[in-house]
């Protein structure tokens, strides 16, 4: 199987490449069926590196280790009799609307690669996993400027400034709504795969994914009922949220405006959707209003899904 990555970093890209490599499988299972009884290798034909954060996916989707072909080249005269070429890897099924084209539809195949990858990592199916709780994993950018020595414009546009006013506003706000049952799960997000055995607590964990191996940033959005985050890579967890079961709020900024990739991959999988625009600073109070609404949304479904608020 021939795979042309965009990325080995960034969450999000890495999710394109993920549900475009099951998509070719798809359909190759249905054009020639007798293949899917074949051991699968996945061989790299991008001039990426030979690490990556997510090289523990792409190693657990064939029954023999990743090729790089820059690396580990093809000798000469071998004879492929069973070779799929992947689709190209600069286009996926999150962005093939392209920009400001936002859309609201399912995706039969985006959900089955989410259930696939899952799988793929020890998660429970769905129907399975549910501790009787809400998980709310919040991902946080603070620690970007100290690993990145030069930071983008691109990269410094998307800055908190204060994400900790708005974090202590929610843990308070959290508890006041749900004084009895709130978990700040922060210490010890492990907590998450445990059930509440009957009683419906609130647990909210804010992390820095590049401080957490693959696994652990696995298992933490694979146990959300809501990820919440600024317009950035580490939303493209949300992959492996419980598809139809999660919900997704983001935070963007006017200089990102029509990049629906995140709403896309959120409704393509049944999750609940919901942005708000800001800019350097967030009004915490309305910040907050925003997550308690979801939660309530969470805890008193209603009839479709949470819709856009705009700035």
């Amino acid at each position: 199987m021939f795979v042309q990555r965009m990325d080995v970093w960034n969450p999000f890209h890495v999710a394109e490449d993920l549900i475009t490599t099951l998509l070719s499988l798809l359909i190759v299972g249905e054009a020639v069926p007798q293949l899917t009884h074949h051991r699968i290798q996945m061989a790299f034909l991008d001039n990426l590196g030979l690490e990556g954060r997510f090289e523990g996916v792409w190693e657990r989707m064939g029954a023999l280790p990743p090729r790089r072909t820059r690396h580990e080249p093809f000798d000469d005269g071998v004879c492929l009799n069973a070779a799929i070429h992947g689709m190209y890897g600069r286009t996926s099924l999150l962005s093939a609307s392209g920009l400001s084209q936002a859309y609201g539809c399912a995706s039969t195949i985006s959900w089955a690669a989410s259930h696939y990858y899952r799988h793929l990592f020890g998660l429970a199916p769905t129907t399975l996993n549910n501790t009787g709780a809400i998980n709310i994993l919040y991902l946080s950018r603070a620690r970007l400027r100290h690993n990145l020595k030069d930071m983008s414009d691109w990269q410094e546009y998307r800055e908190l400034e204060n994400e900790d006013e708005m974090l202590s506003r929610w843990r308070r706000g959290l508890r006041e709504m749900c004084d009895d049952c709130f978990v700040d799960a922060n210490a010890h997000p492990e907590i998450w795969t445990m059930s509440s055995e009957g009683k419906r607590e609130v647990r909210f964990a804010a992390i820095d994914p590049t401080a957490y191996s693959l696994e652990t940033q696995v298992q933490l959005a694979g146990h959300a009922t809501l990820i919440v985050g600024q317009h950035g890579g580490a939303l493209g967890l949300s992959l492996f949220l419980p598809p139809g079961r999660g919900a997704v709020l983001e935070f963007t900024v006017p200089m990102v405006s029509g990049n629906n990739h995140f709403q896309h991959m959120a409704v393509q999988m049944g999750h609940k959707y919901r942005h708000r625009v800001i800019h350097a600073r967030v009004g915490v109070e309305r910040a907050w209003t925003d997550l308690r609404e979801m939660v309530e949304e969470i805890m008193l479904p209603k009839a479709g899904s949470v819709g856009d608020v705009g700035p």
